[in-house]
């Protein structure tokens, strides 16, 4: 018998083309199918990062080309089984992902999901979950050496606690993992690199004063420091000179009070309306106006002959604590982005143009706790005469961090701003994950805080109080967010509580529509003289996407000024909106002014808010928690994670009070 496919040749030939066509049709379907948009949301995920008092949370996904699903945050300690709303989290729909976070107390393990729902269906019916901790900042005890170190040691001891060496750029040397080095009270001038050495997870490298007084790291020149050694020579008028070997490293003190660095002694001879004082470095000669005219003689003059203290680029896993740095022209403290794991707590940094600066790209888990900042002289400074000069700087100023980084419980005095973390110019990627808390931030020539210039995710900038700057916070602009800016008070503030705008991006194509969200602040701006605004839009043209609820403006111009800009996507509500001049209240777009509340709802803002000037107990002193009496109390809305039961300002009444702080009866 023949086999089949001999007996029918054309038969088979022919099937074979039909199968080959059907193939071919079901393939282009299947292809066409996969180019066509995916409306489901597929393959739902979850990841965290975990600092000290709140944890990151990130929702990621597939699909949902139509971008109509949605998903909320629960969370839980590992222990209970009860799942508890978080806060709203924020859709980042061209990632595919959305963000949001959760307060984390110290040795607490959480659950925590992502509940997505879709109408057009998901993958999966089952959230995302996790398990995620807080991280600690408790260092643990180092398994290495201590070295000691002493102004009356030498380099050529052993560096025990009987022989300690005499500089500390000597230990550092020799430190590896788990290694401490211990300063003893006395002064340092000197520059400390620690190069490439770095510790370990558990075998931190730790740099501490001994506490047997103060450890001071000086970057001013010893020989010019002190008082009646008739050095000086007049040079005409009230300027004085000395030679100079060396070109100063852009900062001179005078008794502890910077002095305003010119370019040239003939802008020195001319002067700067406003700014007292002065020096010039040219010629081999160091010139020096003093604010009252007399000799530098009559002075303790410090001039910054180094320009850092302590470099730590490229290290990881260490601590620097307990120590006072001072009189460096650069930055007492330097970081560069090829470190990660540091922890500077409990120091003193006095008269250095940056306390701490990190520079360019990368780095992250970056610890500043509990340290004071404080810088002279720039703040009585015209503002003009500062911008863009060496004397713009900050007390923290981290730029472009990765991630996780916590500035918090720290005071920070007399900068051009007190706070900068911004990452320019946007294609270099993210700040993300920074908690910026608990801060006392004063007397700030211009921002309190800037958080802006760049792609911020899950920044968090919360409970803090600013006083006497120009602005309480820049947010000018914002590309991507979202950025909190929460729970916190600004108190006599002289510009505007917040800077919005584009910052002059559009000539870059670039505009100010990332995601912010303002909770429960306190925006004081009355007198300093200059009355400030709540919310001033700086520049032009235009800014979008920010969410203000529950706040308190209590202002000397304009509750809010869109003068120079329009926006989108803004929306205030259930504030208490007060404003001392009875000609301004708000300026919307363009210069469309509002008289009053009820004027300014009638475009579908602030429905919910009221106008009124709220009572504090004491606002002459900075005291701004609300009387009874108050308007405001019990007005807001609530608001998941930030004023609920299980958040860590429940309220209390019939509604949260507005503002930062919630009446405690």
């Amino acid at each position: 018998m023949q086999h089949p496919h001999t007996q029918f040749p054309g038969i088979i030939a022919a099937m074979r083309l039909a199968v080959l066509m059907i193939a071919a049709v079901v393939g282009a379907a299947w292809s066409a199918r996969s180019a066509e948009a995916e409306p489901r949301t597929l393959s739902p995920a979850i990841n965290a990062v975990a600092n000290l008092d709140a944890i990151s949370v990130y929702a990621t996904y597939v699909g949902d080309d139509n971008n109509d699903n949605s998903v909320r945050l629960e969370y839980k300690d590992v222990g209970s089984s009860t799942w508890l709303p978080g806060m709203a989290m924020h859709s980042i729909r061209e990632e595919k992902r959305a963000a949001g976070f959760i307060f984390a107390k110290p040795g607490v393990t959480y659950s925590v999901r992502a509940v997505f729902t879709d109408p057009d269906g998901l993958s999966t019916t089952t959230p995302p979950s996790m398990t995620v901790s807080a991280r600690t900042d408790v260092v643990p005890a180092g398994s290495g050496n201590n070295y000691y170190v002493s102004p009356q040691g030498s380099d050529a001891n052993p560096g025990s606690a009987g022989s300690p060496f005499r500089t500390i750029a000597k230990a550092v040397s020799l430190v590896k993992a788990g290694d401490t080095v211990l300063v003893t009270a006395g002064t340092y001038r000197e520059y400390v690199k620690l190069g490439q050495r770095s510790g370990t997870a558990s075998n931190w490298i730790t740099i501490q004063a001994t506490g047997d007084g103060p450890a001071i790291l000086d970057g001013a020149d010893k020989s010019l420091i002190g008082v009646g050694r008739n050095r000086w020579a007049l040079f005409g008028g009230s300027i004085y000179r000395v030679p100079l070997s060396y070109a100063p490293q852009s900062y001179l003190a005078i008794d502890e009070v910077r002095l305003y660095h010119y370019p040239s002694l003939a802008e020195l001879q001319a002067g700067i309306s406003g700014i007292v004082g002065g020096w010039a470095y040219e010629s081999g000669f160091l010139y020096v106006r003093t604010p009252d005219g007399s000799t530098p003689d009559q002075h303790a003059v410090a001039v910054a002959k180094l320009s850092y203290g302590l470099e730590l680029s490229g290290t990881s896993y260490v601590e620097v604590k307990g120590l006072t740095l001072k009189h460096y022209g650069g930055a007492a403290i330097r970081l560069t982005g090829k470190d990660s794991y540091i922890q500077i707590e409990q120091n003193t940094f006095q008269n250095n143009c940056f306390g701490i600066r990190k520079s360019d790209q990368g780095g992250g888990f970056y610890t500043v706790q509990d340290n004071t900042f404080t810088e002279t002289g720039v703040f009585a400074w015209p503002w003009g005469s500062v911008k863009h000069t060496e004397h713009e700087a900050a007390g923290v100023a981290l730029f472009a961090v990765d991630q996780g980084t916590v500035i918090r419980r720290n005071t920070i005095t007399g900068y051009f701003d007190a706070i900068d973390v911004n990452y320019w110019p946007p294609a270099l990627g993210y700040v993300k994950d920074v908690d910026i808390t608990n801060n006392t931030l004063a007397d700030c020539l211009d921002d309190g805080a800037e958080l802006e210039g760049s792609n911020h995710t899950n920044v968090r900038f919360w409970n803090n109080a600013v006083r006497r700057c120009k602005s309480g916070v820049s947010l000018d602009p914002v590309l991507r967010g979202p950025i909190y800016v929460f729970r916190n008070t600004m108190f006599q503030i002289a510009d505007e509580g917040f800077k919005v705008g584009t910052a002059k991006l559009s000539k870059e194509g670039l505009a100010s529509v990332g995601a912010a969200y303002a909770y429960h602040n306190t925006v004081h701006a009355v007198g300093r003289g200059t009355n400030g605004d709540g919310v001033a839009c700086t520049d032009a043209p235009s800014y979008a996407s920010q969410t203000y609820r529950n706040n308190i403006w209590y202002v000397g111009r304009y509750v809010i000024d869109h003068a120079n800009c329009t926006s989108n996507g803004v929306t205030f509500d259930y504030d208490l909106m007060g404003t001392t001049d009875g000609t301004r209240f708000v300026q919307w777009d363009k210069q469309t002014r509002y008289a009053t509340l009820s004027d300014f709802q009638k475009i579908g803002q602030a429905k919910s808010a009221r106008q009124g000037i709220a009572i504090f107990v004491d606002d002459s002193a900075g005291d701004l928690h609300l009387v009874p009496a108050s308007p405001g109390i019990d007005s807001g809305v609530a608001l998941p994670g930030f004023n609920d039961a299980n958040s860590p300002w429940p309220a209390v009444g019939t509604g949260p009070d507005v503002g930062a702080f919630e009446l405690i009866p």
